[in-house]
């Protein structure tokens, strides 16, 4: 690779600039990544005059890339930290810098330095990660086999490294089992097998005109059992990152006589919005023909959950949990939110004291009277 070099495509017509960058890193001994670049797609969006009859396979419409020794340096945001962290940025100054040509067909080399301020080898560029792992997949996946069926570690890193003469390392072997398939499952099949497997007999799946999934809501017999016999009070919140598509968990639960919560339902929504909220609430109560009990609901406090709960359980009583109050007090009355207003803060303050001293009040009544009593000495 050179100065003023053209490549006709990036990686799908030879000569590709792909190639032509593994070419170079093996040449110098050295591994580059992307510090900075921008794809023809989002250049179109932004200044669409300027892409206009561009070759789609260049792919980038600009793109740095810097040795992995440099790049931009760490700075902390808090000045007083005494908190010292390792790095291997060493700011080193190698770059590359490609951008479309003048006529709009090629990727043009217009910088390129090779200038390093550390010391490069081929055994210290065979070590590298990013070089340490490009095993064939054959060998992946019988490293996985190995693995899974109980074999040593060490056993099978020593047969792969003299097999193919690699320097793979016994955490890159750990990482290698770990790693999850690439292919995913189709919802279809997902679907199935909550039927058939986990034996859920309600099974729901929203998806969008041209079959985009958006949600998955499910329930089994067990499910609805609890449901049924404790239908009272429902408490309805969202966990996240429990799946690969970091989609938001939805539960419903119970509490049952010993005072002890079960799960009534799940969903999984992509979107938090109305319309997924609503296909959660409205199939929870299609499927549950005793959602016409349910007396009390607690929440967060997010607007669209109680507002779309407040429609489709019209007689039931709204209330946001303790943990959220404390919370939002926490956050909201402070010294510096409320300097100005001294008298206001100490009044907020003693009403979030005495809130804590109701925590070991169980009985409504009695909180709902003791909070009166806060409320009219205000």
């Amino acid at each position: 690779m050179n100065v003023r070099e053209k490549f006709s495509s990036y990686e799908n017509l030879s000569p590709t600039f792909s190639e032509a960058l593994a070419a170079y890193k093996q040449s110098v001994n050295n591994e580059f990544w992307i510090r900075d670049a921008r794809s023809i797609e989002i250049q179109r969006k932004r200044f669409p005059e300027t892409v206009k009859s561009v070759n789609e396979s260049l792919k980038y419409y600009y793109m740095r890339l810097t040795c992995i020794k440099g790049g931009r340096k760490f700075k902390s945001k808090n000045e007083n930290s005494e908190r010292q962290c390792s790095t291997s940025k060493q700011d080193c100054k190698a770059t590359i810098f490609v951008q479309v040509s003048k006529c709009k067909q090629y990727l043009y080399v217009q910088e390129l330095s090779n200038i390093h301020n550390h010391t490069s080898s081929k055994s210290y560029f065979t070590v590298l990660s990013q070089q340490r792992l490009k095993l064939p997949d054959s060998v992946k996946e019988t490293a996985k086999e190995y693995l899974k069926s109980g074999a040593n570690k060490k056993i099978v890193l020593e047969k792969i490294r003299t097999d193919l003469g690699c320097k793979l390392t016994l955490k890159d072997l750990t990482n290698l089992s770990r790693k999850k398939a690439s292919q995913r499952k189709k919802f279809q099949e997902c679907v199935n097998m909550l039927k058939e497997t986990y034996k859920c007999s309600d099974v729901e799946v929203l998806v969008d005109d041209p079959d985009i999934f958006k949600g998955l809501y499910f329930q089994d017999h067990r499910l609805k059992k609890y449901f049924a016999a404790f239908p009272e009070m429902l408490f309805v919140d969202a966990t996240y990152c429990l799946v690969d598509l970091r989609t938001a968990t939805y539960l419903i639960m119970v509490e049952d006589g010993n005072g002890s919560s079960e799960v009534a339902a799940v969903c999984l929504l992509i979107d938090e919005n109305e319309e997924g909220i609503s296909f959660f609430a409205e199939t929870f109560k299609n499927r549950n023909p005793a959602w016409e009990k349910v007396e009390v609901i607690m929440f967060d406090k997010d607007k669209t959950k109680r507002k779309v709960f407040k429609k489709h359980f019209p007689r039931s009583h709204l209330m946001i949990c303790l943990f959220h109050v404390f919370q939002i007090f926490s956050r909201e009355v402070s010294v510096k939110k409320w300097v100005s207003q001294v008298k206001k803060y100490k009044s907020a303050n003693t009403i979030y004291k005495k809130l804590h001293t109701l925590l070991r009040w169980q009985n409504m009544k009695k909180f709902t009277k003791k909070w009166l009593q806060i409320y009219q000495r205000l």
